[in-house]
């Protein structure tokens, strides 16, 4: 889960449980360190070695405590041997790769718009969002205007309001002792509506066309990703609704994911949301199971098929977390929610995260997905599996690079296919590998506010376009032309 302190790990590595944080019925994969959250609590998850006690350092402290104040910095650090006898403003970048200086920042939360609002502080409930906006480029004049199969920020150089948040939720508490009805809705209007809609709700029941769009080239519209009741007992919790997957690292909202762009196995392997319910259990004080019964990816009202949903996730203050998640049951065979014939299918996600000190994070993921049937040029049955690797350095409490290494292959070119329409990609279907590395900062000069600017390499090793019904198109980059691209773009996230 978050690694800033702000969102602590939940069931099934999602945000299920997801507390402090700026949504806390967020039900989404782990984030990494100070996207948005406030505050940084990695110096108490992984001790200080070799540092002074605070007795032994309190006079170098009162020693240097003027000069701390006279040039506007936070604190003054402690002396001890390593040498940590110097103040340092809050923003100035530094790279400490040992522990002897443990990076403590004030844990500072988000100031939402109604966040003193008695009457809803009463009642358990919480009305929060954000804005996110940004521009994605890749230096080449494509004729079709897109970042071939990036999803999300795809537009080449042309600036879009992905995200208008708005989340309405009502949870329990911590401690919750009994019975607890609560419940959680999120709504957002902006381009990146496209990719986050349900068959039967804001989709269509056949094949997931959206259509609650304001432009007819399905630029811009409206989406609902959760819709859910939760009924708790104890510790015991169950959605029953629309709601965010569980599976993988990254999620739809903005706030819950350190880069701009996003990874294929998040953006073409995984779900994204599901309706049926979901029963979540907390064991002992290192274990968290979630099972349930839900209908398939992606769907909210189309047809009787279910599927089960489960995993368990293992939490340690020494080795960090790993969680679990598997869906399996029929889908579809052509991978268009709704319609049929359909099939087996099953995906499995794996993601271990884990603080090595007070500001290196790693997290490593592994998913594997089979659909029987499927309707390819091959023929037969489809696979698709990657690995990602996530690198999180904290340069102080404002800044944080990180770097994202991903191989993901279709081996059958059954699941990156979908992109908006106008995109060359649209309908393609590329059996080989897919690779990318993308570096980011993340700048959060107060909790409110993230400003992520990102530069990414993606090629490909594999077939050209197998899909007959789209022949001019052979490769995934460049209108169909390439086979690599360079991106980079920013984006700014503010919560309200």
């Amino acid at each position: 889960m978050d690694e800033s302190g702000d969102n602590t790990l939940n069931s099934a590595g999602s945000r299920d449980n997801a507390p402090s944080g700026p949504n806390p019925s967020l039900n989404a994969p782990p984030v990494p360190p100070e996207i948005l959250g406030g505050g940084n609590a990695n110096s108490a998850a992984q001790p200080a070695a070799g540092g002074g006690s605070s007795s032994a350092n309190s006079s170098c402290c009162e020693s240097c405590a003027g000069s701390c104040q006279s040039n506007g910095c936070d604190s003054c650090n402690q002396c001890n041997s390593c040498g940590c006898d110097s103040c340092h403003h809050k923003c100035l970048p530094l790279i400490h790769i040992d522990e002897c200086c443990p990076l403590q920042c004030e844990d500072e939360p988000v100031d939402h718009l109604f966040g003193n609002c008695c009457c809803l502080k009463q009642n358990d409930l919480t009305i929060t969002g954000w804005i996110d906006a940004g521009i994605m480029g890749n230096g080449r004049n494509t004729a079709d205007g897109f970042n071939g199969p990036l999803t999300f920020a795809d537009r080449n150089g042309e600036g879009q309001a992905n995200q208008v948040w708005f989340s309405f939720d009502r949870s329990a508490p911590a401690n919750n002792c009994g019975w607890f009805l609560g419940g959680h809705v999120d709504y957002f209007y902006g381009s990146d509506f496209f990719f986050a809609t349900a068959a039967g709700l804001d989709g269509t029941p056949n094949g997931d066309t959206p259509r609650w769009n304001s432009d007819p080239r399905l630029l811009y519209g409206s989406a609902m990703p959760q819709l859910y009741v939760e009924t708790d007992y104890d510790d015991w919790k169950i959605k029953w609704g629309h709601f965010l997957t569980p599976l993988g690292y990254e999620a739809p909202p903005a706030i819950a994911n350190f880069f701009y762009s996003h990874s294929y196995t998040f953006q073409y392997g995984e779900p994204f949301t599901h309706t049926g319910f979901l029963v979540t259990k907390p064991t002992g004080d290192n274990w968290t199971w979630n099972g349930g019964l839900v209908a398939g990816w992606n769907t909210f009202d189309t047809d009787d098929r279910a599927a089960w949903l489960g995993g368990v996730t293992y939490a340690d203050k020494d080795w960090g977390s790993l969680a679990f998640e598997i869906i399996t049951g029929q889908d579809s065979e052509l991978n268009l929610p709704g319609v049929g014939p359909f099939a087996d299918r099953t995906l499995y996600s794996l993601v271990w995260t884990r603080n090595f000190t007070s500001r290196f994070t790693y997290v490593l993921q592994h998913d594997l997905g089979n659909q029987n049937d499927a309707i390819t040029a091959r023929g037969g049955g489809a696979q698709w599996y990657g690995i990602n690797q996530y690198l999180f350095y904290k340069l102080n409490c404002c800044w944080t690079a990180g770097m994202r290494i991903e191989w993901f292959r279709d081996d059958d070119g059954f699941v990156v296919t979908t992109a908006r329409p106008g995109n060359a990609d649209n309908g393609a279907s590329f059996p080989g590998n897919f690779y990318e590395i993308t570096l980011g900062l993340n700048y959060k000069p107060n909790s409110n506010l993230a400003i992520r600017p990102e530069v990414r390499w993606d090629w490909y090793d594999g077939q050209p376009n197998q899909s007959v019904t789209n022949p001019p198109v052979t490769s995934p980059y460049n209108a169909g032309t390439a086979n690599n691209q360079l991106t980079f773009g920013v984006d700014l996230v503010t919560q309200w």
